[in-house]
């Protein structure tokens, strides 16, 4: 745990003659021609000192003085950087985000409430404005589309209320409480653009825990027993989580709201049981910003609380499970487990029970005509899927279209229009707003049509599955496939981490195409 303090201290400004002390983001204060501004996600390093500072985890850090005194320095520099209206930005200036604002201030009152109201002493008799201001913001900003941020603003304006004893911060909760639950699936996840991620499952999970724990929440209780019930499904053999078949791709779980359910949901327990930290992305294989902003503190506010031992392993007894409204089906024998996406072209994982092993990882196809933009099957929106019984078989048939996705940085040629946009344009709210959804459905969300059919066809018989894929339509031009095992498309900034056992996964296989001609591919997995 040590090194992983010693790592978070590296990146905060610790001399307090800079003008940046406290601050958190070692690419503004330290490197200086990285960024022209502080992101504000950085701050939540505060937290993860006050829970050091507080709590027995490593004995250079615990009560020592100086510890404090970067902590009191961090929230002082973290309210410095609020926007007027209340918001803090995490990519650029003006950007008024939500998470950063939420998220972070969630993650300054926590630290707060970790302390002692002697402790709190210079900085919290000067935060009344800054925690009115953020208040106001949430009152104004409901996330529907990646509902993890309005799980983030629940916990937070409970501590705003912990803190202060103001009501009307209970009165927003209300409206983004309501909203969470609202927009909760009845099949329990909670919508990340459109489609549940698993690792964004978790994060809802561990916001709302600690509402319910710190409030008694009758309400959330019951969305989050909803939702660890779903989460419960995508636990792998071989004690991975999540993947390239959900939403975005996420291969990490927070886990301390799992800890705080796992008496009143069991299934939180079976989870945290189920999982091995060597096959998931933890706090180790992440860069600074999400190392610092999301999986330290899950992990020091879980230091030291045990995972129960995992009394039954409910999928090896050939429980499967279908989730219409999302697509996702957990197919289950006791010789191996098959997790498929039928609206993200098919994309599949396939695990060995007996050696508890991935045994394959069949996500789709891919290929490019121009650098920088990708055609893939490996997209939401154009599949059409049939499932039925066949001398004993389950046949399962998904006709996906390709989908376009742009894969250079736009920065790279824009980067002076973007700035002098976001410092003139983007300090109106209205204009961010906009902008803010533009760019989440036609930039993060969207998917454009492209070229090219994948027909797949999977058949399950007894302890075998077999797949044949059939790639037609593809554009003339087309020369090669890339067979893609282990890579998404979709922008999201918490994927694309590595961790232990990747590497097992072959790399994209690259198939030779004659002009005019179909691509089939066909293998098959006996588990006898």
């Amino acid at each position: 745990m040590q090194a992983y303090l010693v790592r978070l201290l590296s990146q905060l400004d610790k001399n307090p003659l800079s003008p940046y002390y406290g601050c958190f983001d070692r690419d503004f204060w330290h490197y200086k021609m990285a960024s022209d501004f502080p992101s504000a996600t950085y701050q939540m390093g505060a937290l993860s000192l006050a829970l050091a500072y507080t709590r027995p985890i490593c004995d250079e850090y615990y009560r020592n003085e100086t510890v404090l005194e970067y902590i009191r320095a961090a929230v002082r520099f973290w309210a410095a950087i609020q926007n007027r209206n209340g918001s803090f930005n995490e990519w650029h200036p003006n950007e008024q985000s939500l998470v950063a604002t939420s998220f972070t201030a969630w993650g300054v009152s926590e630290a707060l409430l970790c302390l002692s109201p002697e402790e709190r002493r210079g900085v919290s008799a000067d935060l009344s404005t800054v925690w009115a201001k953020v208040g106001h913001f949430l009152d104004k900003n409901i996330d529907t589309i990646a509902l993890n941020h309005t799980a983030g603003s629940v916990a937070c304006l409970y501590n705003l209320y912990q803190l202060t004893g103001d009501k009307a911060f209970l009165s927003i909760l209300d409206k983004q409480l309501n909203t969470l639950l609202k927009h909760q699936d009845e099949e329990g996840w909670f919508h990340e653009y459109g489609d549940p991620d698993i690792g964004y499952q978790s994060l809802s999970i561990f916001f709302l825990a600690q509402y319910w724990k710190k409030s008694g929440s009758q309400a959330a209780l019951a969305a989050l027993s909803k939702a660890v019930d779903f989460l419960s499904w995508f636990v792998h053999p071989d004690g991975s989580v999540g993947g390239d078949y959900a939403s975005r791709s996420t291969k990490y779980l927070f886990k301390y709201g799992l800890h705080l359910l796992s008496e009143a949901a069991p299934q939180a327990g079976e989870i945290l049981g189920a999982v091995d930290e060597s096959r998931i992305v933890t706090a180790a294989g992440v860069d600074d910003r999400y190392f610092t902003f999301f999986l330290l503190p899950d992990l020091l506010l879980s230091h030291g609380l045990e995972s129960p031992p995992l009394e039954k392993d409910r999928d090896s007894s050939g429980h499967s499970r279908q989730f219409p409204n999302c697509g996702l089906i957990v197919h289950n024998t006791p010789a191996f487990q098959l997790i498929l996406n039928l609206r993200k072209g098919g994309a599949f994982k396939l695990f060995d029970r007996r050696s508890k092993s991935r045994t394959a990882s069949e996500l789709g196809y891919a290929f490019s005509l121009r650098p920088g933009k990708v055609m893939t099957s490996l997209g939401y929106g154009r599949s059409n899927s049939r499932i039925s019984q066949e001398d004993g078989q389950t046949v399962i048939t998904i006709k996906a279209g390709f989908m376009a996705y742009q894969a250079e940085n736009p920065l790279a040629r824009l980067f002076i229009l973007f700035r002098l946009f976001n410092l003139t344009c983007e300090r109106s709210s209205l204009i961010h707003r906009l902008f803010d959804r533009f760019l989440k459905l036609n930039k993060v969300k969207a998917n454009k049509p492209a070229p090219g059919l994948l027909e797949r066809e999977l058949v399950i018989s007894g302890d075998s599955v077999r797949v044949r894929d059939r790639l037609v339509s593809l554009p003339a031009a087309c020369r090669q496939v890339y067979a893609i095992h282990g890579l998404n498309f979709r922008y999201v900034p918490s994927s694309q981490y590595s961790h232990p056992g990747e590497l097992l996964l072959p790399p994209a296989e690259r198939l030779e195409r004659r002009k005019g001609e179909e691509i089939v591919w066909e293998h098959s997995w006996p588990f006898s």
